[in-house]
């Protein structure tokens, strides 16, 4: 278990055969498989006013809000990457590099997780 600067090197001497990993910015030369599409997501408190919305989240919807990043790579970087592609630039309060912390600061209605 790690994250992708733990795992692409461990791949790489060998020391792991496989990993489960986000298709993102890793070495062209590595031999892929697709599981599953992922979309990012969002935690927002369930009384927060766009748990209410009746359509799809944008991210314009977010870029106001207190944001609580979860900091692992390379999904941190994704992340601004998306905003950044709209010209947003997201108000973020916290980086915190485990998601049960953020999950319990956005249960607290500090902020949304992201």
């Amino acid at each position: 278990m790690g994250t992708h600067d733990d795992l692409i090197p461990a791949l790489n001497s060998g020391e792991l055969d496989v990993a489960f990993v986000y298709d993102l910015m890793l070495p062209p030369d590595l031999r892929k498989q697709v599981v599953y599409e992922t979309e990012m997501q969002v935690l927002l408190h369930p009384q927060h006013p766009l748990a209410a919305l009746e359509r799809p989240l944008e991210l314009r919807d977010l870029v106001d809000e207190p944001m609580i990043m979860y900091e692992s790579t390379p999904s941190t970087d994704y992340v601004l990457q998306l905003f950044a592609a709209q010209g947003l630039d997201p108000h973020i309060i916290a980086s915190l590099p485990q998601m049960i912390l953020v999950s319990a600061m956005v249960g607290r209605g500090w902020g949304t997780g992201c």
